[in-house]
């Protein structure tokens, strides 16, 4: 796999199919990069909308900024799965210290005052609020000068031990 690669482990030296590079005990599990490698992949197959092709942009320029939306599979329509997450990547020279908005996408009927929580750093939550001129998400201030926050609505968010 590519991570495989970034680490440094080939198949061809440790045989025919050698340990997940998970399991490898050359890897650093105390690493940042590591860890955080191991969430985005536990996030990505636990919640469908991120395996999804749709996704609407959110960004205002200093950001890369999307929703990423259920597509209606009626199999994964379930109550723990959102119908909408929202991805946030920045890198800045300094810390955010501006809360910053993201309209809804129109087919997303969250009501005002639902909570989003960043499933990166579960202390920190986003409320859904209404104005004349829509329906927006508001991310709190205080976030690290290059970071990544995926938000998912709070109830459909279960602890990871």
């Amino acid at each position: 796999t590519s991570v495989n690669r970034q680490v440094g482990i080939m198949n061809h030296l440790m045989g025919a199919g050698g340990p997940h590079w998970c399991e490898d005990p050359v890897v650093d599990r105390e690493n940042q990069a590591f860890n955080t490698a191991r969430a985005l992949i536990r996030i990505r197959r636990s919640c469908y909308p991120l395996r999804t092709e749709l996704d609407v942009g959110a960004g205002d320029g200093a950001q890369l900024a999307y929703w990423k939306l259920h597509d209606g599979r009626e199999d994964m329509l379930i109550e723990e799965q959102p119908l909408g997450m929202l991805v946030v990547l920045s890198i800045s020279p300094e810390p955010s210290i501006e809360s910053r908005k993201y309209r809804l996408p129109s087919s997303l009927r969250y009501t005002e005052g639902q909570a989003f929580i960043d499933l990166l750093q579960p202390q920190r939550l986003a409320m859904v609020f209404t104005t004349s001129n829509g329906t927006f998400l508001l991310v709190p201030a205080e976030l690290d000068p290059s970071h990544v926050s995926i938000f998912a609505p709070v109830e459909t968010a279960v602890k990871d031990l």
